[in-house]
């Protein structure tokens, strides 16, 4: 016991899902593993509503899309794939999208884009937590 109303326990290695949280705030969190996301795009849109990745990771919008068109979770998964060099047949086919969602959550989960959430305020819901924006990001490539 830390106090009256606190308690820790450890259990290294074992984490389980938590069912009240967004799948994508888990997936970022390390809570829920990126290999086992059948879809990223849902974690990835998670990350695009709450933080500017299009001005963070400095990306462009691929050619055949219109300057108009919204930041969706697939544009930033292709931009990001450009920018990476992620191409499906050996570096000469389409963009890959789904290597670099993948990428996008694993640069979260290890720190590279900055997603924190500030404590609860007394006993408020945990799915209440508000995410703050980061002006800049490093990237390592």
């Amino acid at each position: 016991n830390l106090g009256d109303d606190v308690v820790l326990y450890d259990c290294p290695g074992l984490v389980f899902p938590y069912a009240h949280l967004p799948r994508g705030l888990q997936v970022v969190c390390g809570l829920y593993p990126v290999a086992q996301c059948s879809s990223p795009y849902e974690s990835v849109q998670w990350l695009c509503e709450r933080l500017p990745l299009e001005k963070l990771l400095h990306l462009e919008k691929p050619d055949y899309y219109d300057a108009e068109d919204d930041w969706s979770s697939w544009m930033v998964s292709e931009a990001y794939a450009a920018k990476r060099g992620f191409h499906i047949h050996r570096g000469r086919g389409r963009l890959d999208a789904h290597r670099a969602a993948l990428a996008l959550l694993q640069d979260a989960q290890q720190g590279r884009i900055v997603v924190y959430t500030l404590p609860p305020e007394d006993h408020v819901d945990a799915a209440a937590l508000k995410l703050q924006q980061v002006d800049e990001v490093s990237l390592e490539n």
